[in-house]
């Protein structure tokens, strides 16, 4: 039989479980809550400034031989795929561009279409930016840019200088009217 000062004790352990297990689980639950507010903020911006200025940019470039689709992804969290036995990747909401030319004539490379996307950062409360220069018939980069932008700091100004930028490194790639061979 346990002695009575053991089972204070052990009572005492189980009850400092019981609180810890508590506060974690009040912590995870703020920290769903505040992610759950960013994103929201994420899909205002998305739609009154983010999408406007995109689709002006595009709209811009379209007499140049280039057409921009906008492309927008949902916020799709981490989940496991019985089919294959894994995890399938989580993946942030955002909103971009794919950039054809008409020199493409249907062609896709293996990395796809160039592009450029802004995407929720629930975790660090900020936007990131995910651009491809490669395209048909041509090189360039890939890869992930300058993540931890405030929100706010987002104008459709500043996503259109941004935007500009990119353009750059992508002509800089590929030479409209010239084929690759």
């Amino acid at each position: 039989m346990v002695k009575d000062d053991l089972k204070r004790e052990l009572d005492a352990i189980f009850e400092a479980n019981v609180k810890r297990v508590e506060k974690v689980e009040k912590a995870r639950d703020l920290e769903a809550e505040a992610q759950a507010e960013f994103l929201a903020e994420f899909h205002k911006r998305r739609m009154e400034t983010y999408r406007p200025a995109l689709e002006e940019f595009a709209n811009y470039i379209r007499p140049h031989g280039w057409t921009a689709k906008l492309v927008e992804e949902a916020d799709t969290p981490l989940r496991y795929d019985s089919r294959s036995d894994r995890n399938s990747p989580s993946r942030p909401a955002s909103v971009g561009l794919e950039f054809h030319h008409s020199t493409y004539d249907g062609q896709r490379s293996s990395m796809g279409y160039p592009h450029f996307h802004i995407y929720c950062d629930k975790r660090g409360r900020s936007v990131g930016f995910r651009e491809s220069t490669i395209g048909p018939g041509h090189g360039g980069s890939s890869g992930t840019g300058v993540s931890g932008t405030k929100i706010e700091d987002l104008t459709s100004d500043t996503l259109q200088e941004r935007l500009v930028a990119y353009f750059k490194k992508l002509m800089d790639n590929v030479r409209p009217g010239e084929r690759a061979a």
